[in-house]
């Protein structure tokens, strides 16, 4: 993997001895970033040599691993970790950005989506500002293209009928809790949870073409729910961002009676 270009520390201690307090093999620690990058549709290889020359040498990687490492530490710790608490200052992407993307190929898509729904928790966006005219590519796009020709995708774990009827129990469970009750923090924390737990690792799976297509179809139907209990709690930035993510998963299923919903408009 690469390294970025700030100069190298003679040892990264606060890394290491965080390292240690967490009770974590350099094997482990490595092993667990690797694996949460591929949730996040990214290939590394890190190894424990990897691990020696960030805490020894004081090498850093480059973007996005140290969010990655941080993540894993704070799994253990049971706490949250910033990237600059391990002595790798994250370079944070505008929350102007984020999510408003809505990419003509579905891996692409897959990624964005993930890039978002794994900070949306993180990031309130209510200070993000609404973005005008931000509706006019993806609602573009999808009335060009309502459906990607093929949903099918190679990964390791394959999807089977069981993920997606958790799946879709979990969108039946958010549009009554919505229908219901409206929308709100408890419905709003709850999605972001399944679309960041469950979701994202069924996305970067393997599976065919028909499976595909009723899987993208669910967290375009989970983030459209999404969507609309952000605008109900006056979230608009967030919400304009779960609609347009919503839009590009309705496409990737070839979902139009979804895709024509993911708009307050």
């Amino acid at each position: 993997m690469g390294f970025s270009n700030r100069p190298a520390r003679t040892a990264n201690e606060t890394l290491a001895g965080l390292i240690e307090t967490a009770g974590m093999s350099h094997h482990a620690l490595a092993r667990r970033v690797n694996v949460l990058a591929e949730r996040a549709g990214l290939a590394f290889s890190y190894t424990h040599t990897s691990v020696v020359n960030w805490t020894r040498r004081g090498m850093v990687p480059r973007q996005p691993a140290p969010a990655f490492i941080s993540q894993a530490l704070a799994e253990r710790l049971g706490r949250p970790v910033d990237p600059a608490e391990i002595g790798m200052p994250e370079v944070r992407e505008s929350p102007d950005h984020v999510g408003l993307d809505f990419h003509r190929d579905a891996h692409d898509a897959v990624r964005t989506a993930t890039r978002f729904w794994s900070t949306v928790r993180r990031r309130t966006f209510a200070t993000s500002a609404f973005a005008v005219g931000a509706y006019s590519t993806p609602v573009t796009r999808w009335l060009a293209v309502p459906a990607d020709p093929d949903a099918a995708h190679a990964g390791r774990k394959r999807v089977g009928r069981q993920e997606l009827a958790a799946l879709w129990a979990a969108a039946a469970d958010a549009q009554h809790s919505d229908s219901r009750y409206g929308g709100g923090t408890r419905t709003a924390s709850t999605v972001a949870a399944f679309l960041t737990e469950r979701a994202i690792p069924l996305l970067h799976a393997d599976y065919a073409d028909a499976v595909g297509k009723e899987l993208f179809a669910g967290p375009a139907e989970l983030a459209r729910v999404a969507g609309w209990s952000a605008l109900d709690m006056g979230h608009h930035a967030l919400a304009q961002r779960h609609f347009i993510q919503a839009l590009r998963m309705a496409r990737a299923g070839g979902r139009l009676d979804i895709g024509a919903t993911c708009s307050p408009t």
